[in-house]
């Protein structure tokens, strides 16, 4: 096994636990990398999602269609994790969400059910995915709280001081989706900021 792709998964797992040396080279022979070009999808909405991704370069864009327009519902750059469609993920289930390449990345496929299965026995991969279901969760319902609570211009300020490296590489129409603006919308934002 490549040390750098060795190194990876142990920083990966890392983030929420310690594995036993074993335990991590079991892990990592099911994980899979894939460099995925700028413009390209990583998953298709009508496939099923299989994976946990984990984003070691680059920037993904997770979106979906609402009447024939693109809406985006997350992004994820490096070092972070991301779960897909949840519904997909858990159940099999066909996914509504397309996650797409901003920019070249290097991404790590982790396997949602050889996770489970692993956690069987093994509890520390029972506290693995435990903790990457709650930061989701968590992340959701802070995105959740922010477009229920907050004006424009205080979500389009959290997101520069929360997402500043999305800042730099996504277009600004992809943000403005994100936040739920419009363009013209998220412009007024920006200049009520600057």
């Amino acid at each position: 096994m490549e040390k750098e792709f060795f190194d990876t998964v142990r920083k990966l797992t890392g983030k929420f636990v310690d594995l036993p040396e074993d335990q991590l080279k079991e892990f990592a022979s099911t994980v899979e990398r894939r460099k995925i070009k700028k413009g390209n999808l990583l998953l298709e909405e009508g496939q099923v999602s299989r994976n946990i991704f984990y984003v070691s370069s680059g920037l993904l864009r997770l979106f979906y269609y609402k009447h024939k327009k693109e809406v985006t519902e997350f992004f994820v750059w490096e070092d972070r994790f991301s779960l897909s469609c949840i519904e997909s993920l858990f159940l099999e289930k066909a996914s509504h969400i397309s996650i797409e390449a901003l920019v070249d990345s290097d991404v790590y496929m982790l396997p949602y059910h050889k996770i489970v299965e692993l956690s069987v026995d093994r509890p520390l991969f029972s506290e693995f995915i435990r903790k990457i279901l709650e930061m989701g969760l968590i992340i959701s319902q802070q995105r959740e709280d922010s477009l229920r609570y907050e004006s424009t211009n205080e979500r389009y300020a959290r997101f520069m001081r929360e997402y500043p490296e999305v800042m730099k590489l996504a277009p600004m129409n992809y943000i403005a989706s994100y936040l739920q603006m419009t363009p013209e919308s998220l412009s007024r934002a920006r200049s009520a900021i600057f």
